[in-house]
């Protein structure tokens, strides 16, 4: 049953994905579903009775939204192209701040929950 609620989270995901072309969008989704990865979690915690939510919303969703692999060709190009500011930027920045912005999230998350 888990892997029904990843394929149909996934399949919602890839459709938000594909719809998001902009400038900056793989940055832009990235850290979006870094804070709400971070935010779900906390909200959901460790329950077995929410997981068919965690499996449908992180793993389904938000994974195939925050796509590892385009950011890694974002990065593979500035390399070829010599865009060395901006591959310094993808290789620093952005896994300090997605990091950042899941602990935001899951400390939201936990206030939320408190509430």
């Amino acid at each position: 049953m888990q892997m029904i609620w990843v394929f149909i989270g996934g399949f919602l995901g890839t459709i938000i994905r594909y719809s998001v072309e902009f400038s900056g969008a793989t940055f832009f989704v990235n850290m979006m579903g870094s804070f709400f990865i971070g935010l779900i979690y906390a909200l959901l915690g460790t329950s077995k009775r929410q997981e068919h939510l965690k499996f449908f919303l992180i793993i389904g969703i938000l994974g195939s939204l925050t796509t590892v692999s385009h950011w890694i060709s974002e990065i593979g190009l500035d390399l070829r192209w010599h865009h060395y500011l901006s591959l310094l930027f993808q290789i620093i920045i952005v896994p300090i701040v997605g990091i950042l912005l899941c602990s935001f999230g899951y400390e939201r998350g936990r206030k939320l929950k408190k509430m």
